[in-house]
């Protein structure tokens, strides 16, 4: 049976040698995107500890011991509301992610984030209202919360901001785009861009009057919302 002109070896194998050019060029450049990623990674792991012991020294000193305290609980409750929702898809989505880039199947990296952002909506809604009735039926009893009425809210917004931040920098991780990744995730506070914007936003309102609890957490929703 006579080979057809798509059947040709002729053809074939230069378009397959052509492929595998393309991909060792490809490789070749990532490879030499090396250094200045590790520079990226390195910039900004040394911000993101840098923004936090910052924080850890700068917010005591402006609120009031009680509600330092009453910070810190609700803070807690936050972030581990946050990684609850996550489900891990942040860690998850960097390997898929990475792999289909790699491979320039741009159809599996749509499919992969339509997936991951539906999924985390549901178990960042979910986890959101479960917080939120966990902390309306002992926030004041059991962690000794005053005006849980208007905690939870920011609360809730909060570890919405959170979940989905840290999501964004791990899938930002995953495309290989290093710089937003290395300022966006973080830990306590959030990722060094959110952290410091929040510390500068909590040094204006320090000017004006002791922060509170209440403004704090606005605070820090204004640099999480980045």
């Amino acid at each position: 049976m006579p080979l057809s002109t798509s059947d040709s070896p002729h053809e074939v194998l230069p378009e397959e040698f052509s492929r595998a050019g393309g991909s060792e060029q490809s490789s070749l450049n990532r490879l030499q995107r090396l250094p200045r990623a590790a520079l990226w990674v390195f910039f900004g792991r040394g911000l993101g500890i840098g923004s936090t012991l910052l924080a850890t020294i700068f917010v005591p000193r402006l609120l009031a011991p009680r509600e330092l305290g009453e910070l810190t609980t609700v803070l807690s409750v936050i972030t581990f509301a946050a990684i609850v929702a996550q489900l891990g898809l942040g860690h998850t989505c960097v390997r898929f992610l990475a792999e289909s880039l790699v491979s320039h199947d741009f159809s599996r990296i749509g499919k992969t984030l339509r997936l991951a952002i539906t999924t985390l909506a549901i178990a960042s809604l979910a986890t959101c209202g479960l917080t939120a009735v966990l902390l309306w039926v002992y926030g004041e009893s059991f962690l000794h919360l005053p005006n849980v009425g208007w905690l939870i809210p920011l609360a809730a917004v909060l570890m919405l901001l959170m979940a989905w931040q840290q999501f964004s920098a791990e899938s930002l991780r995953g495309l290989h785009e290093l710089r937003w990744a290395s300022l966006l995730s973080g830990g306590t506070f959030g990722g060094p861009l959110p952290v410091l914007l929040f510390l500068g936003l909590l040094a204006l309102v320090a000017t004006q009057f002791q922060p509170t609890i209440s403004a704090t957490l606005v605070c820090q929703i204004a640099g999480s919302g980045v």
